[in-house]
C-alpha cells in the first residue's frame, strides 16, 4: 500500500540513497536539509522509501525542485501516484499553478508530466550539468485560463 508523509531529518539517508542512484548530479545532504522546512514529501510503499518531492510554495504557486522515485519501483505508476497525490494535497492548500524543470533527454518524465497535464513553457539552455543539457520548463494549472496565449507587438515591450 502506498502513502505519502512529511520528509525529515531521520528520512535523509535514504533519499540521499534514492538522489545518488538516479541522478548523475546529485543534490547534497546539505541541499536536502535547506529544503526541509518548505514543502517535501516521501512516498511509502509498505514500509519503505520508495521516492520523494520536494517543492517550494509561494502564495498561490508551487516550484517542483527535486522528485525521485527508486530504480526498483520506476514503471509501476508510483510517479504518477506521488505526483497526483502531492497536487491534490497542495490544491487543497490554495495552490493553482505548478512549476518544474525537466532534462530534455528525460523521456520517461517528459511523458509522466505531459499525461499529468503539464505543458511546456521554455527552454532553458544548458541547465544542467554532468552531462550538460537543456532543460525544458514545464507547468501545471488547475485554471486552463493560466495557459491563455497573450501576444505583444516589438514596441510594446514585455
Amino acid at each position: 500500500m502506498l502513502s505519502i508523509r512529511r520528509m525529515t531529518f531521520e528520512d535523509l539517508d535514504d533519499v540521499i540513497g534514492i538522489e545518488n542512484s538516479v541522478f548523475g548530479n546529485p543534490w547534497s545532504r546539505t541541499a536536502f536539509e535547506s529544503i526541509l522546512n518548505h514543502d517535501c514529501f516521501v512516498l511509502i510503499d509498505g514500509e519503505k522509501i520508495a521516492g520523494y518531492i520536494c517543492c517550494i510554495c509561494v502564495l498561490d504557486e508551487c516550484s517542483i525542485s527535486n522528485v525521485a522515485i527508486t530504480p526498483g519501483s520506476q514503471g509501476k505508476g508510483f510517479g504518477n501516484w506521488l505526483m497526483k497525490s502531492m497536487m491534490q494535497n497542495m490544491k487543497e492548500h490554495g495552490i493553482n499553478v505548478f512549476y518544474l524543470e525537466v532534462r530534455r533527454s528525460n523521456e520517461r518524465a517528459l511523458f509522466l508530466y505531459e499525461k499529468l497535464g503539464f505543458r511546456w513553457l521554455a527552454i532553458r539552455k544548458n541547465y544542467y550539468i554532468n552531462p550538460q543539457e537543456d532543460a525544458i520548463v514545464m507547468a501545471y494549472a488547475f485554471d486552463p485560463g493560466f495557459f491563455r496565449q497573450t501576444t505583444w507587438t516589438a514596441d510594446e515591450g514585455l
